[in-house]
Order: structure tokens, then C-alpha cells, then sequence
């Protein structure tokens, strides 16, 4: 390999003694040792031509406080959606209301029977007591929606008026105390108030006041001021349909005036606007602007006054009056008793011999349906969906009659006279 001998030789001594095998163990056990820490390679990778490069750190670009907002945002937004889901859900659950006037699905009628009030279907079945105690409860009056109801409750010789859940549930009294005299009470179309006309016990004399009330209880519960103090409201009282804008209300000119008439005020008070002008019966004792009802778009009104038809021929004829232009006709075939309107607002129901029915303007004649009904006494009351009418006869009967067909059906409901019929979504 060179040309020196000696260093040929020694050469080849050294490479025969690192040839040579020695004893191995010690770096066979380190390698078992090293390997024995170590996952096995799978199979796929085993078989790649190329191995895959091992990440070892991540890195963000950004500033710091960039990066954190970014977490917070996102973190934020699905705490939104989370709460917005949660919300659609709860209101999914809940059941629909119907609109405060026109057609509505038939709930349950309320009545008062032996100072307790009483729910029932419309065929007299699945009654069901939702106030009772010693207290007299009566006069019960479901809100438009059809989930609470208001009612008169008289005890310890004093009467307030109430509002509770349909179901009877979280009873509280609106109003302070007042005579037993009530003219009426009304919910508004938002259910959130109701208006009260009534004697008050601290009042200096018997004289009728108009409240509005918080349905809640909340409040003042003083009277408005209607600023004319010659007129005297009685008798009736109500929301004008379908905003609420006004109050209607009956009225006399005077306090001790046999004449009635219509009027309207602003709920927080002021100078009432006259709808129909004050008129007598045909005496100083027959009744002047009786048995109110109004159209549910507000335009119409409907009563009876004791009086002389057209044709001259005295009676307790029912009148529909136009409150927009004043306009007043007197039907021929009807009257003396509550004549309700259809829920669509397109025809009045009176009583006659029988039920008559005709367009609210009377553009067409009546057409009479159903049986012949005892009428000193009778009332009415609509279904919601504006396809049945149930008369209440003060002998007790109670009658469901159809409004297309006239078929009847005799009801088993008490003999008590305050209906009131559950409005709830159409299905």
C-alpha cells in the first residue's frame, strides 16, 4: 500500500484488530433500551417514500391582543346563537294568541254560578271550578287573547274587581273598592288595562266614575277626568275596536236625565266627543240607548230604545247607528235585547220572534233561523269563530243555534246570565 514496510505492516495489524468481533451486549442492551420508549411506525407510513415532516410548534400571526379578541368574539357569537336557539324554542312552546277582534278559535265559556266562577266547553261538559271560597264572585269577562280573566268579587260587604289566569291561577285585585253598582268593565285590545265604570265608595255622592286600570294591579287607580261635569256615564262602558284609542261610554246629559247618548274620551281624560246624540224612550221610564254592542272594526253600534219604528209603530225596536258619520236607521224585525255583531263584522243578530240575522247596513231583509226563544230577558253571546250563537233565556234554557243552518241544541248550563266565551288561536 506504501512504500514503507514498517508502516505497511502496521497498517494492516491495526485494521485486523477492528475487524476482529468483540463482545456486543452492551450496545445491543442500550439500543433496546433507547427503542423500547418508542411507538411502532404504522404501516402506511412504513410504505411511504418520503417521510412526513413532524410539527413541532405552532405559530399565530398576529399581535397578541388581536388574537385574544378573535377568541372573544367567537366565543361571544356562539353564546348568541345559543341564547337565540333557546329563545325560539321557549316562544315555539308557548301557545298561539289570537288578535284582539275579528274571528277566533271557540276555548271554553266562563259563567258565575253560587259565587264560584265555572269554565266549561260549549256542550256543558268538563266543568271545571276556577275560583272558589266564601267570597261572590261574578260577572266574569275573558281578555281578548283568552289567557286571563277579569270578574267582581264582593266580600265583606265591599266589591273589587279581579284578574286572574285562565286557569283561576295568580288572582290579584285592579281596583279599589266600589259600590255593588257596576255598569260594566272592558279589557283593552293589548290586554294590558282595563276600564272600569263604577260607583265609588269615596265618592261624595251616587255617581258613576270611569278607572282605567293596570291589569297587573300596578298604579294609580283615580278616576279620569271627563272634563264636562254635566254629563253622567252609565250604564255601559267599553274599548273602541279595534286600536283603542278612545273609551265609549253611555252617558246622560244630565245626572238625573232619562235621556241617554254615546260618547267617547281619550283614556287619560279630557272633553268627551259626542257619538249619538242624547235621546229619550217614549216615555220618561222606557229605556234610552239599551243593550250596547259594538262591530269589531269600531265602526258600528248596535242597541235598542223604546220607541216608534219608522212606520210609527211603537216598540222596543233595536237601532244601528254608523259612530264615523252618525248615521242612525231602526230595524223592523228585531230588537229589545243585546244585538251582538259577527266577528267578520258584516251582520247583526237581533231577536225577534226568532233569531234574525241581516247585513249590518242593511242592504238586504232579515232572515229569521233557529226556534222560537222567550225574549223578555234574553241574551247573547257569539261563539269566537262566529258560527254559533248561544241564547241565554231568563227561564234558565240555553240554546246553541247554528248561524247558517239554525240547527239547535238545548244546553245543561246554569241558569246565571253572565256568559262570557274564550277566544283562542284559530287551529
Amino acid at each position: 500500500m506504501t512504500t514503507d514496510s514498517m508502516l505497511d505492516r502496521r497498517l494492516h495489524e491495526l485494521m485486523a484488530e477492528l475487524a476482529a468481533p468483540g463482545d456486543q451486549s452492551a450496545a445491543i442492551d442500550h439500543v433496546l433500551s433507547v427503542t423500547r420508549e418508542l411507538r411502532p411506525e404504522p404501516r402506511w407510513r412504513v410504505l411511504l417514500k418520503e417521510r412526513p415532516m413532524r410539527t413541532e410548534s405552532v405559530l399565530v400571526a398576529g399581535r397578541p391582543p388581536l388574537r385574544l379578541g378573535f377568541v372573544f368574539a367567537v366565543i361571544a357569537l356562539i353564546a348568541l346563537l345559543a341564547a337565540s336557539i333557546a329563545v325560539g324554542a321557549y316562544l315555539l312552546r308557548q301557545p298561539a294568541v289570537p288578535p284582539a277582534y275579528g274571528p277566533a278559535g271557540n276555548g271554553v265559556i266562563a259563567y258565575a254560578e253560587a259565587g264560584d266562577i265555572f269554565t266549561t266547553d260549549a256542550a256543558g261538559a268538563n266543568r271545571t271550578a276556577i275560583t272558589t271560597g266564601p267570597a261572590v264572585d261574578s260577572r266574569p269577562v275573558f281578555s281578548r287573547d283568552g289567557t286571563r280573566v277579569a270578574f267582581l268579587r264582593k266580600e265583606n260587604m265591599t266589591t273589587r274587581l279581579i284578574v286572574a289566569n285562565a286557569d283561576g291561577t295568580g288572582i290579584h285585585a285592579i281596583s279599589p273598592e266600589v259600590n255593588d253598582d257596576v255598569s260594566g268593565f272592558d279589557w283593552s285590545p293589548d290586554g294590558e288595562r282595563l276600564v272600569l265604570l263604577a260607583d265609588l265608595l269615596r265618592a261624595p255622592g251616587p255617581r258613576m266614575a270611569i278607572l282605567v286600570l293596570a291589569a297587573d294591579g300596578s298604579g294609580s287607580a283615580e278616576p279620569i277626568d271627563v272634563d264636562d261635569p254635566d254629563i253622567a256615564p252609565n250604564g255601559w262602558i267599553a274599548w273602541s275596536p279595534p286600536t283603542g284609542d278612545e273609551i265609549l261610554f253611555r252617558a246622560h246629559p244630565t245626572l238625573l236625565s232619562p235621556a241617554a247618548g254615546l260618547y267617547a274620551v281619550d283614556p287619560a281624560g279630557g272633553a268627551p266627543r259626542t257619538l249619538l246624540e242624547p235621546a229619550s224612550g217614549a216615555s220618561n221610564d222606557d229605556c234610552a240607548v239599551c243593550s250596547i254592542a259594538l262591530s269589531p272594526d269600531g265602526r258600528w253600534a248596535t242597541f235598542w230604545t223604546w220607541g216608534p219604528n219608522d212606520a210609527g209603530e211603537v216598540g222596543g225596536w233595536g237601532h244601528v247607528v254608523n259612530l264615523s258619520t252618525g248615521a242612525e236607521r231602526i230595524a223592523t224585525t228585531w230588537g229589545g235585547n243585546t244585538s251582538p255583531v259577527t266577528p267578520d263584522g258584516d251582520r247583526v243578530i237581533g231577536v225577534g220572534a226568532r233569531l234574525e240575522i241581516e247585513p249590518i247596513d242593511g242592504s238586504a231583509p232579515s232572515r229569521s233561523i233557529g226556534p222560537v226563544l222567550e225574549t223578555a230577558g234574553l241574551d247573547l253571546a257569539l261563539s269566537p269563530d262566529g258560527t254559533q250563537v248561544l241564547a241565554i233565556e231568563a227561564s234558565g234554557k240555553r240554546t246553541l243555534i247554528d248561524i247558517e243552518t239554525g240547527e239547535a241544541t238545548e244546553l245543561d248550563l246554569p241558569s246565571d246570565t253572565t256568559f262570557s266565551w274564550q277566544r283562542i288561536a284559530l287551529p
